[in-house]
């Protein structure tokens, strides 16, 4: 899928990926999900770090901001929700809430020195289930499904408007 930014993210690997998928999914009623959104599931769970990137291209702050700042752990919380009225769509979001010190400096870095246009003001750092029929799910938020999850950040990975993606790892410099 083509977006309009390019934007810098952790995308899940290996198992915890595939716990992720299997264990939120469950909770998901295929016969609420949205009709009209772009996509039902979130197939490859990733944490934004940055959304909004005006390059095409990895710049050298971007890499030298990645490339210095150490590995780290997120952890996540319960589910919760992006409502239609929160998103401004026919459609609401569920999610897993993540909570990382490090994910909000890293987005406080990125925003400071990289050329970039505000698409969300409020960094909330989170990881997309699906894309639900409004006013469906309530009973999932604050569910602690994958609450407690952790895993160890090593890379993020650029991922530009124009469709190509590319790894950067943490702590190299």
């Amino acid at each position: 899928m083509r977006y309009e930014h390019s934007n810098i993210q952790y995308e899940f690997e290996g198992t915890d990926r595939e716990k992720f998928i299997v264990d939120t999914r469950k909770l998901i009623d295929r016969n609420e999900l949205s009709q009209e959104a772009p996509k039902k599931w979130e197939d490859d769970p990733h944490i934004t770090v940055l959304f909004g990137l005006n390059s095409g291209v990895i710049t050298d702050e971007m890499a030298n901001i990645i490339e210095t700042y150490p590995p780290f752990v997120c952890e996540l919380g319960g589910l919760s929700l992006f409502t239609a009225e929160m998103t401004k769509k026919p459609f609401a979001v569920v999610k897993a809430d993540v909570i990382s010190t490090d994910l909000h400096v890293l987005n406080r870095l990125l925003r400071d020195n990289c050329d970039y246009t505000e698409t969300y003001p409020d960094y909330k750092p989170h990881v997309t289930v699906a894309y639900v029929q409004p006013g469906t799910h309530g009973r999932v938020d604050g569910h602690p499904v994958v609450k407690g999850m952790k895993f160890m950040v090593n890379q993020l990975t650029f991922s530009s408007h124009m469709g190509f993606k590319k790894n950067i790892m943490l702590g190299i410099k």
